[in-house]
């Protein structure tokens, strides 16, 4: 399933967004930021992601490059070149910043190993594709950039993604409603045709909720108090959020746009306060 144009983009900006947050919590732990390496880091990012995506569109449209007309061949040759470029462009920055001895061989092949997955598995798998797009842009992005500044790993990177992971999840959840309505449910690889339409929301509403709980637990952990403590400023851009959510149950003609809209100013707010914050202290 091909995403719409604006959620790509909507990630393209999430994984900036991450992969600098990364680097901001190594700025907040001391280390100095080398902008040669940070920019050479996100260049790579964005060449494994766009090449992961279009091989993955090339793969799950073979059946429709032997059986449909040279329109559709035409595409699928621009798509396979484009991931070509992006895998040399890969291959490329993957050869400097190993011969920086920025992180090891272990972390490479762990990558590679996700984007393996995520490019072989049919589109039945649509639960494991969503949590291995989760895990990849909360967790190894910001990992990726903090590595490459500090050379080490640190409890930190992993314990600022868990808010993330929840929020990022009902993006996708989100996305996955719409589809699933605009397509009048026809679409039989959707996360949302396992859950059911009304268990979607439900579960959509449910990260939002545990975004908050999970900010408030790394609190109590210990970390920055005023770099996570403006997040909660955003609640009341939630509530009316889940409140407009919970008038879609039943709602013929739900209206998503106005829903993604708001969802996008409260994802890229939880995402932004603590980079500012990490940057700025």
């Amino acid at each position: 399933m091909l995403r719409e144009r604006w959620f790509s983009l909507y990630l393209l900006i999430a994984s900036a967004l991450l992969y600098f947050l990364g680097a901001g919590i190594a700025r907040y732990l001391g280390y100095v930021i080398h902008w040669n390496l940070l920019f050479l880091g996100l260049i790579w990012i964005y060449s494994l992601q766009v090449s992961a995506t279009l091989l993955r569109s090339v793969r799950l449209q073979r059946n429709n490059y032997f059986t449909k007309g040279a329109n559709n061949d035409d595409a699928q040759r621009i798509r396979f070149l484009a991931a070509a470029t992006g895998l040399a462009f890969l291959a490329t920055f993957t050869l400097i910043i190993y011969s920086q001895h920025l992180f090891s061989i272990t972390i490479f092949g762990s990558i590679f190993t996700i984007i393996i997955f995520y490019t072989l598995l049919d589109a039945k798998y649509d639960f494991l594709i969503k949590l291995i797009e989760t895990v990849f842009l909360t967790y190894v992005i910001p990992l990726l950039s903090f590595t490459i500044q500090s050379g080490k790993i640190h409890p930190l990177i992993v314990l600022n993604a868990f808010h993330l992971t929840f929020i990022f999840l009902s993006s996708i959840t989100l996305e996955e409603l719409s589809i699933y309505t605009n397509s009048n449910g026809r679409n039989q690889n959707s996360l949302v045709k396992y859950f059911g339409f009304r268990r979607g929301i439900l579960f959509h509403n449910i990260c939002v909720v545990f975004t908050y709980f999970s900010c408030a637990l790394l609190l109590f952990w210990g970390l920055p108090y005023m770099i996570y403590l403006p997040i909660f400023f955003t609640i009341p851009i939630s509530a009316y959020y889940l409140w407009k959510m919970n008038k879609n149950f039943d709602s013929e003609e739900p209206k998503w746009f106005r829903m993604k809209v708001i969802h996008t100013v409260l994802f890229f707010s939880i995402l932004y306060l603590p980079l500012y914050g990490y940057w700025t202290r």
